[in-house]
This record gives C-alpha cells, sequence and structure tokens, in this order.
C-alpha cells in the first residue's frame, strides 16, 4: 500500500463576521483625508500610520479577530498567549497595489476586509519553495491547471466584505492591482499577531 505524507504544510484561515463594518469605514476614509499616510508596501494606494484596535469604532473588530485566533493557535499548537502587537488602515483605489512583503517581528498575520469592490484586486501567497519548484518542474510538465496541482507556486485568494483572514506572518503575499470599473476603493485593515511564551 502506498502512502503520501504532506510534509512542511502551511495555513490560511479564514472567517466571515456578520458584523456592520459602516462605522469602521467611514472613519477609515477619515483618517485618510486627515493624513498623508505611510509608504510601504503600497503602490499607489494609502496606508495609515498604526492604529489602535481598542479604540472606538475598531474595537468591534478585535472579537471577530479573537475567534479566528482560537482556531488558528488550535490547528498550529502555538501557546494560547498572545498580543495584537499593531494594526493599519490600506486603501487602495484605482490601479492601486500592494508589493511582495511579510509581516516581520510577528507570529501571524492578519487581514480584516472592510470594502471589496468587484474586481478590485486578490491577494497573492507565494510559496516558500517556488524558486526549487519552478527550476525542476516547468509548466508544461504539469497534467493539471495552477489552481487545481497539489503543489504551486502562488495560491491566489478573493475576499469579500467582512472576511477576516489570518497566516504565518513570514508567509509572502501581495495584493493585485484594483480595477474596479466604477473606481471604488479597496479597504481592509491589517494586523499583526505576536504568540507570548506564557
Amino acid at each position: 500500500m502506498t502512502n503520501i505524507t504532506e510534509i512542511f504544510p502551511t495555513y490560511l484561515a479564514n472567517y466571515k463576521s456578520n458584523i456592520n463594518l459602516e462605522t469602521v469605514l467611514d472613519e477609515c476614509f477619515q483618517i485618510e483625508k486627515e493624513n498623508d499616510g505611510v509608504k510601504i508596501s503600497n503602490v499607489g494606494g494609502w496606508q495609515s500610520d498604526l492604529i489602535d484596535l481598542t479604540s472606538k469604532p475598531f474595537d468591534v473588530l478585535v472579537p471577530e479577530i479573537l475567534k479566528i485566533l482560537q482556531t488558528v493557535i488550535e490547528y498550529t499548537k502555538l501557546k494560547p498567549y498572545y498580543t495584537i502587537r499593531n494594526a493599519w488602515i490600506n486603501i487602495n483605489r484605482a490601479n492601486c497595489s500592494n508589493l511582495v512583503h511579510m509581516h516581520p517581528e510577528s507570529s501571524i498575520g492578519g487581514v480584516f476586509y472592510i470594502k471589496v469592490p468587484e474586481n478590485s484586486g486578490k491577494i497573492k501567497f507565494l510559496n516558500p519553495a517556488r524558486i526549487g519548484i519552478t527550476s525542476n518542474v516547468s509548466d508544461d510538465q504539469w497534467a493539471a491547471k495552477p489552481f487545481h496541482r497539489p503543489i504551486t507556486e502562488v495560491y491566489e485568494y478573493l475576499p469579500v466584505p467582512g472576511e477576516v483572514l489570518m497566516f504565518p506572518s513570514w508567509l509572502e503575499h501581495y495584493v493585485e492591482n484594483n480595477d474596479n470599473v466604477n473606481n471604488e476603493p479597496r479597504v481592509s485593515i491589517a494586523f499583526n499577531i505576536k504568540i507570548n511564551s506564557r
């Protein structure tokens, strides 16, 4: 009997929240209006300075984040001691995107999607072993399309409003261009969680 064991697995966790995000969205736009923001991974988009998730109206997001965090901790066998280190707002208007990046000095990276118009860009995760994969198996050697392969260089995900994603902080990722025909902005709040020893 032949057995196949998956080795070096990683994860992408998602949870769909049903809370009303209108007040949060309004506050994101107000902060954007009042601040120049910073440039880190954003290409043409606006990224805020760090925000306090315990302050209103952002505090409504924390219980939703903790719901998915509990599942991630159980899955990864990490210790249940954590700190939400930081958080920031991302607003990608027409033709804006985010370059490949990671979330350093943390254990878990996350994104809470506040507004996701149609065709406003998928988030794409890069396989850490992608160079080895592409160096040894060319595209014409696969019998399956990329999304259906058990081993792939890139995993793409299309989020919806109210969805929370969590992933290892070291997992490289980027956001596609916002190609919404009505020039509607895509708004999200990214955050980092640090797992503590106790």
